[in-house]
């Protein structure tokens, strides 16, 4: 039936079907069944649209007849096409109409995507708060209002209430509030950064949109009343953390706060005084960091859920959740089964995440990426600090692509310089031997940038992470440039190729995650470089894994050489053939 009228309606050029079938669906279940047939006069009759729904709307109660007038207005929908829909719905039953209301999915433009219309992050968030044992509820922003009525399906409280600002998505969450008459369930449309009410809530769910852009005049009174000062000149983007201190005066002294976050703000400079704030207050009680792929297609932001409270002991640890492998993995995106659910609850519950204290947060300058404390439950052998067994680690060259362009030559013979950039990384762990020629007049400039045979290389800032073990070729000189980091071993105590083998391995992964920063473009520094731990084995040992690592991949630069050589040919198949 549902895509019957969907073909009709999209046939004549309607774009947002949906928003029609829902409008028409929730006249049908407010008005009384007596009056259909003046509904169907009205219809019949020479009226145009805005005198037939003005007469239309004396048939709806009165407590939702203004939010269904305009819902209407806004859409302003043919005659022909309400008649149409009108009659199709007619033959559903009040069940149905119901499940259309509630659950249709309104949001056909991917653009106008609300984070608490996400059906299975709501589902998470509605038993995290469950916890709570709470019996009241806000929603901010509640968008059209499905985080609330999952929560009603839930029972999650005894009375609700949704801050909504979109006026098209107001009315729509204020219809469906309307129909859940066993809930009392209050709509208001408000901005979440308006001042906050003087209302409070045992549980706050937190699920701003992403990437909105603000005034910096929008926020500043928040940031006022919380004390924290902010440039004034420039327009904000990501204002979740903001807008999640802003619902804090909204919390009961025994209440739940989650908020869902973009991972970013987890890390990034522009939010840590927002991180500060919520750590050295003693709010933050737990980091749950979601599967990437979560909120797709719709966004392909990294996020993470936040809990706050306000009534925790000074000596309570912030639990950190890794819930990014607990997740049922689609060919587009992730989902959470019912038992993923319960798992990460239940982790949470009975505090079986990684305990850290509010100093430990501290001493790593607020950083809250779950990834950064996750090293202590790696299975490291004699763990000993990078910095310990290394003479140097530096960063490259900050070369200009104008002042590279002046220094390349196309001969090689004039130079015994060349340059190391993130494209002459291979994937499988060695640098290209035919590097950028360049013409160096200033040697001292660059002395301290030069390789040495066996330094490992590693991406400073990259899409991903690459390493390389370095081999001199004759008496070139490689310049490293400012993307990339070399690690200059002490070899008497750790071989080269052995710590290629530990970086790529699990372990390894494990603790350059735990320093990287950033979700697309991820950055190291080498001062976080010193801080990750290697296991530590005997020379003997670390030789073993270092003669089959430098074997392998003889045998794989053997095997590109072979493939570089018959794709040549096959290029060049036609020119030789015929010459």
């Amino acid at each position: 039936m549902i895509e019957k009228i969907q073909i009709y309606l999209k046939t004549r050029g309607v774009v947002r079907a949906n928003r029609i079938i829902f409008t028409v669906s929730s006249i049908l279940l407010t008005i009384d069944v007596t009056n259909i047939i003046q509904i169907f006069n009205l219809l019949n009759s020479n009226d145009d649209e805005k005198i037939l729904y003005k007469k239309m709307c004396i048939y709806i109660p009165t407590k939702i007849r203004d939010a269904i007038k305009e819902l209407m207005e806004l859409q302003s929908i043919p005659k022909e096409m309400f008649k149409y829909v009108f009659e199709e719905l007619l033959n559903l039953s009040t069940e149905d109409l119901v499940q259309i209301v509630e659950d249709i999915d309104i949001d056909e433009d991917i653009k106008d995507f609300r984070i608490s219309d996400n059906r299975n992050t709501n589902q998470l968030v509605i038993k995290l708060l469950e916890t709570s044992k709470g019996k009241t509820l806000l929603n901010a922003d509640c968008g059209r209002g499905k985080f609330i009525m999952q929560s009603c399906h839930e029972n999650l409280g005894k009375a609700m209430t949704g801050y909504s600002f979109s006026t098209e998505n107001y009315l729509i969450a204020k219809i469906r509030a309307y129909l859940k008459k066993e809930v009392v369930v209050n709509i208001i449309q408000k901005s979440f950064l308006e001042e906050s009410d003087s209302e409070k809530y045992d549980m706050i769910y937190a699920s701003y949109p992403f990437a909105s852009a603000h005034d910096m005049r929008e926020v500043l009174p928040i940031l006022k009343k919380i004390n924290i000062k902010f440039s004034s000149k420039r327009t904000i983007r990501f204002i979740n953390m903001i807008a999640t201190l802003n619902l804090l005066e909204n919390l009961n002294e025994k209440g739940m706060l989650v908020s869902i976050v973009p991972e970013g703000s987890l890390f990034n400079l522009l939010d840590i005084d927002f991180r500060k704030f919520m750590v050295d207050n003693n709010y933050l009680d737990a980091i749950i960091s979601l599967p990437l792929g979560l909120l797709a297609p719709h966004t392909s932001v990294k996020t993470s859920l936040l809990i706050l409270k306000k009534d925790r002991a000074i000596s309570d640890p912030v639990c950190m959740i890794d819930a990014t492998e607990i997740c049922e993995k689609l060919r587009r995106g992730v989902i959470f089964s019912e038992e993923n659910i319960n798992e990460i609850v239940s982790i949470y519950t009975e505090e079986n995440g990684i305990s850290i204290t509010k100093e430990e947060i501290v001493k790593n300058d607020y950083y809250l990426g779950v990834e950064r404390y996750k090293r202590g439950n790696t299975n490291l052998i004699n763990p000993i600090s990078l910095n310990q067994v290394s003479k140097t680690i530096f960063r490259g060259y900050q070369i200009k692509a104008s002042e590279l362009d002046g220094l390349v030559t196309d001969d090689a013979e004039r130079t015994k310089y060349r340059v190391v950039n993130i494209s002459d990384i291979h994937a499988e762990g060695f640098v290209d031997k035919k590097l950028t020629p360049i013409i160096v007049n200033d040697e001292k400039k660059f002395e301290k940038y030069c390789l040495e045979d066996g330094d490992i290389i590693i991406t400073a800032k990259n899409s991903t992470v690459k390493t390389a073990v370095y081999r001199q070729y004759g008496d070139t000189k490689a310049i490293l440039t400012g993307n990339l980091i070399a690690i200059r071993l002490n070899k008497e105590i750790v071989l080269p190729y052995y710590l290629k083998t530990f970086l790529d391995s699990k372990i390894g992964q494990a603790e350059i995650k735990s320093i990287q920063t950033g979700t697309t473009i991820i950055s190291i520094t080498p001062n976080n470089l010193k801080e990750i731990n290697i296991s530590f084995l005997p020379l003997s040992e670390q030789r073993k894994l270092a003669d089959i690592f430098k074997e392998k991949t003889e045998e794989i630069i053997g095997l590109l050489e072979k493939y570089e050589t018959a794709k040549e040919e096959l290029a060049n198949l036609y020119d030789n053939m015929i010459n």
